[in-house]
């Protein structure tokens, strides 16, 4: 009886070290789990220092932006000459130059922040793994002791045998506790897995404005080259400037007083054939592109002191794309600008409405013919120096407008 008493006071013992050691191990564990693991990644400090870095380079890159717009408001409330004009295209040629650099930078700092998170989430799973094991190991353990411990050996031990289930139950709070701790840990990657679609979605739309800045690449170059072909119109002199200055106002002016004019001719015999029109509920896009590179009034408008922007431009419209009527009407105005002049086209629609097609390349349709929704009546164009282009053109665009009884509207409150 002794000996048995012996030996099993000596399990009694192994065991109760053996939680005492579980205890202390997994509360320190747990203490500095969170605090070591990411902190002492080299990989992700590395990746913190990256995402930094890219901050202060758009930080930079938005306060140079800053200046360039300053300098361009300030020249355009200066008197007009040519050397104002060309400040002008150079501030915004290197204002756009910088948004383009400020995306570019955008994405991959949401790039090194994507694998930051996944490496953190990498982290997170190694540690709900080897947590696991844990607690498949105690698990191992309570049920081996549970085995061991017949049910003669309790009966010989029953001056103990408090103490023996009030160790069982300690043994039990321990489980209970690391499974605890794995749950936080999928808490906290479920959380991390959250930010890396946050920024999954960042790098999405920043791609997206990346694809919006292609126009914006396309306006680049077009402003260069209209800086070119200013220059080499005017060769520099600001007489000559001052007198194409001059007939651009003129040109403007008569543009204006055209379609005014023949817009009320065209829309008496809008009504005689308005059993013909057909009843379509709103205007249509007149070219796929939806991105907008001048607004309506805009106030960056480069050409802004010779006339306010009466349209929209719609850029990511490369030269040549088809452009359809965006409703359905009769042309007033087919005008051909030929090699340097302005082309366009304007219908004339129901209900006191009229849009006009600027910087076409070609023209398909002709005067007092009716053109029905979604025909295609020219070829966009706006290419500086190209046909149709006419002289206050940034690059390939639309230029669209929509006029209300001959006044000029914001188009985008008609467009879908």
């Amino acid at each position: 009886m002794a000996k048995i008493k012996t030996k099993s006071q000596k399990i009694y013992n192994i065991f109760k070290v053996f939680l005492v050691i579980t205890l202390i191990t997994n509360f320190f564990y747990f203490q500095k789990i969170y605090a070591e693991v990411d902190s002492a990644d080299p990989e992700i400090l590395k990746l913190n220092e990256q995402v930094e870095e890219k901050k202060m380079q758009i930080e930079e890159l938005n306060r140079q932006k800053a200046i360039y717009q300053q300098n361009i408001n300030l020249r355009q409330r200066e008197s007009v000459n040519l050397r104002n004009q060309m400040a002008i295209l150079d501030n915004e040629i290197a204002k756009i130059t910088i948004d383009v650099q400020t995306t570019e930078l955008g994405i991959t700092q949401a790039n090194l922040e994507i694998e930051n998170y996944q490496l953190q989430i990498n982290n997170r799973e190694e540690e709900i793994s080897g947590q696991k094991e844990k607690l498949a190991e105690i698990l191992r353990q309570l049920y081996k002791n549970k085995r061991q411990d017949s049910a003669l050996e309790i009966l010989i031990l029953n001056d103990s045998l408090g103490a023996f289930f009030a160790q069982v139950s300690k043994l039990e709070n321990v489980q209970e506790g690391i499974k605890e701790n794995v749950d936080d840990l999928k808490i906290l990657k479920q959380d991390l897995e959250i930010k890396k679609a946050s920024q999954e979605e960042k790098k999405t739309e920043l791609n997206d404005l990346k694809a919006e800045l292609t126009a914006e690449q396309d306006k680049l170059q077009g402003n260069r080259q209209a800086k070119e072909l200013i220059f080499v119109t005017t060769k520099g002199e600001e007489l000559k400037f001052q007198g194409l200055y001059n007939k651009l106002i003129q040109e403007q002016q008569q543009i204006n007083e055209d379609i005014q004019d023949l817009e009320i001719q065209a829309r008496k015999k809008l009504l005689e054939l308005e059993g013909l029109i057909t009843n379509e509920a709103g205007l249509i896009w007149p070219v796929p592109s939806r991105t907008i590179t001048a607004t309506f009034h805009d106030p960056d408008y480069p050409f802004r002191y010779i006339f306010e922007h009466p349209a929209i431009d719609i850029g990511g419209t490369p030269q040549g794309t088809e452009v359809r009527a965006a409703l359905s009407g009769y042309v007033a105005i087919a005008k051909n600008g030929g090699q340097y002049g302005y082309s366009y086209v304007m219908i004339v629609h129901p209900n006191g409405l009229s849009t006009v097609y600027g910087h076409l390349s070609q023209i398909n349709v002709t005067v007092d013919t009716y053109v029905v929704q979604g025909e295609v009546i020219g070829l966009s164009g706006g290419m500086p120096g190209t046909p149709g282009a006419g002289y206050l053109s940034t690059g390939p665009h639309l230029h669209f407008e929509v006029r209300l009884n001959g006044i000029p509207v914001d188009p985008l409150l008609y467009l879908p």
